[in-house]
């Protein structure tokens, strides 16, 4: 058996490691991916963690893949 690299996982019986998708971060205890907190992001390629936005950024939602500059959001039906 081969160890998994940091971020990366695998589940009983695999016979390779992968890394979770974007938006989410590894959680070694529960051994599953979970949703990366609102107020945090997890771009692509970036494993094992995530970040916390910038000042004068923000990620509203769970599972975010970028922050945005605070201000640059548009409630529904306005532009």
């Amino acid at each position: 058996c081969t160890n998994c690299a940091d971020g990366e996982h695998s589940n009983p019986g695999d016979s390779s490691c992968r890394q979770c998708l974007s938006g989410k971060y590894y959680d070694e205890p529960s051994n599953k991916c979970h949703l990366c907190p609102a107020g945090t992001y997890s771009s692509i390629g970036e494993v094992g963690e995530c970040k916390t936005c910038d000042d004068g950024k923000f990620a509203e939602i769970e599972g975010s893949i970028e922050c945005t500059p605070c201000g640059a959001v548009c409630g529904p039906g306005s532009t």
